[in-house]
């Protein structure tokens, strides 16, 4: 009886800002397997919010600046997924650059 008082709905029962807060700490990967959970989760991991949040954690594109790239695509949650592939092949390059120049 315990365990199903304190499960997801505990969790989901906090404020959208609250948990776009604690979902800074989490990678997209990880956020990606909560929606595995439960469904309730998995309404979670669909926030715009969230991923919104995590394109911001992301940092590659300045905050200001994340509300037009969303224009482009689908969703934060494929501007995320994005910004992340992106930011590491530029990161790959950067060393690669450094790497020959010494």
């Amino acid at each position: 009886m315990l365990l199903e008082s304190c499960g997801s709905s505990l969790f989901l029962s906090l404020p959208d800002d609250v948990l776009a807060i604690m979902s800074r700490s989490l990678s997209p990967k990880d956020i990606c397997n909560l929606s595995i959970c439960c469904k309730s989760l998995c309404a979670f991991v669909a926030s715009e919010k969230i991923w919104l949040t995590q394109c911001d954690v992301v940092g590659f594109v300045p905050t200001r600046d994340l509300m037009d790239w969303r224009e482009g695509v689908k969703s934060f949650r494929a501007l995320c997924r994005f910004l992340v592939r992106v930011k590491h092949c530029l990161a790959f390059g950067f060393a690669r650059i450094l790497s020959l120049a010494m």
